[in-house]
């Protein structure tokens, strides 16, 4: 690894590092790495590509936490209309820089909080990755705080919320999981059975039935995503056996 850029963002240091035998960039804040993609931005984590199943046909998405934007990326070059809300001012020139944004994305550079209390549009899918140097930010991952959340939403669409841990510090995504289908939402937990990426994804849908989701053929997606995607297995609150995704 060699380190291109680094210089001091909202939560820590940010370094910018580049893998010698592939190019692929780390965005990393302090011990963690939040984004981990191609030089062409094409994400290299498990997680992110199947949060770009879970949203499934979305056309209009709002993102809350950008990193190295390689979500937003991917989710613009098929044609998804996509806004960003990331806190760090640092953010949108890194992700610009050294991991190909697309132009097409919307940066802005905000509290997501406020910015969600004065939203007035509405989108097919809203993802919340945003993570301090502990993980998920601790705001998002309540209940109520989802749930207010989902008012930015369309009745048809749904909340992603990746809830990533540094192993130490975790939130109990079970416990969260099992408190959205007790406030009657058909929340969903996915987490894989191997594998190093310490991240959780809860889709909740803002109405109606819960949603298939089959992960494929892994053929056309990076190697280093295919032990999170196969080994996913998809929770529900007071079912006794997991469901498959194959």
């Amino acid at each position: 690894m060699k380190e291109i850029d680094s210089r001091q963002g909202r939560f820590g240091e940010i370094r910018i590092m580049e893998r010698r035998r592939d190019s692929a960039r780390l965005y990393c804040v302090g011990d963690g790495v939040q984004t981990m993609s191609t030089p062409d931005g094409t994400s290299l984590f498990g997680y992110v590509h199947a949060i770009k199943l879970l949203i499934g046909e979305a056309s209009t998405v709002l993102m809350l936490g950008g990193g190295g934007g390689s979500l937003a990326t991917m989710l613009a070059r098929r044609g998804v209309d996509v806004t960003v809300v990331d806190i760090d001012p640092a953010a949108e020139e890194l992700a610009r820089r050294y991991f190909g944004l697309d132009h097409r994305v919307r940066w802005i550079t905000e509290d997501a909080e406020p910015f969600l209390r004065s939203c007035q549009d509405r989108f097919d899918a809203l993802v919340i990755d945003a993570c301090d140097e502990r993980g998920v930010v601790e705001t998002f991952a309540k209940p109520e705080s989802l749930i207010e959340s989902l008012g930015v939403v369309r009745g048809d669409g749904s909340l992603v919320l990746n809830l990533a841990s540094d192993g130490g510090h975790a939130i109990p995504a079970w416990q969260l999981a099992s408190a959205m289908v007790d406030r009657g939402f058909n929340a969903t937990l996915y987490r894989p059975a191997l594998g190093n990426e310490g991240n959780e994804l809860l889709h909740v849908p803002a109405s109606g039935p819960r949603p298939p989701v089959k992960i494929g053929s892994l053929s056309g997606r990076p190697k280093e995503t295919w032990l999170y995607l196969s080994t996913l297995e998809a929770f529900v609150p007071h079912e006794t056996a997991p469901r498959d995704l194959s």
